[in-house]
């Protein structure tokens, strides 16, 4: 789900927001950003719609579920948050480093 999760939204974020990056120097950006718009841009059309059907059968489960339950109890995060780095203000972090832990 997590792959999932990170395709959808990469592929609409960048479908979304194509017409305006294309009008940035990549210079405008910071370098998490490129990171993520790179990868985000990797992201096939077949990879985007099996995104789409690990969600809706993800969807179909949890609707059974709640069938009999009002709440879904877990814990967040598999992992306690890592330290933040030196340079996060000045150049930017994305959260890759949990996301991929799974």
């Amino acid at each position: 789900m997590r792959l999932a999760h990170y395709v959808t939204i990469g592929s609409e974020c960048t479908a979304s927001l194509a017409k305006y990056l294309d009008k940035l120097k990549r210079s405008e950006i910071g370098w998490d950003v490129r990171v993520a718009l790179g990868v985000y841009g990797s992201f096939s059309s077949r990879a985007y719609l099996n995104s789409q059907r690990l969600r809706n059968r993800q969807m179909f489960f949890h609707k059974e579920i709640f069938k009999t339950a009002d709440v879904i109890v877990s814990p967040m995060t598999g992992v306690t948050a890592y330290t933040l780095q030196d340079d996060a203000l000045s150049s930017g972090e994305l959260d890759y480093i949990n996301g991929g832990s799974y």
